[in-house]
């Protein structure tokens, strides 16, 4: 039987095929890259697009991919994985 416990102490995406995956992160790198070089207008399109994914990403993992993220990447342990700061700029 599968035991829900257990699968929180493992990182896991949710209801996202691997191909799903592989083009969120693809968005969020052209996301991104507008957020840096790209026009006013961009940045500001690419600043609602970054929170609908951030929004998406976050429905799709669990608490234990969010803290292995936050390993991985060096954050403190109060400064979310999915959040990028300066979309607030």
């Amino acid at each position: 039987m599968f035991d829900t416990h257990e699968n929180n102490y493992k990182p896991t995406v949710t209801d996202l095929s691997q191909l799903d995956v592989a083009v969120l992160l693809e968005k969020q790198i052209l996301i991104l890259g507008m957020l840096r070089n790209g026009t006013p207008e961009e940045k500001k399109r690419a600043r609602e697009e970054a929170a609908y994914l951030q929004e998406t990403v976050a429905r799709h993992i669990n608490e234990a991919a969010r803290a292995e993220a936050r390993r991985q990447l060096n954050l403190p342990a109060e400064q979310c994985p999915h959040s990028i700061p300066f979309l607030k700029e």
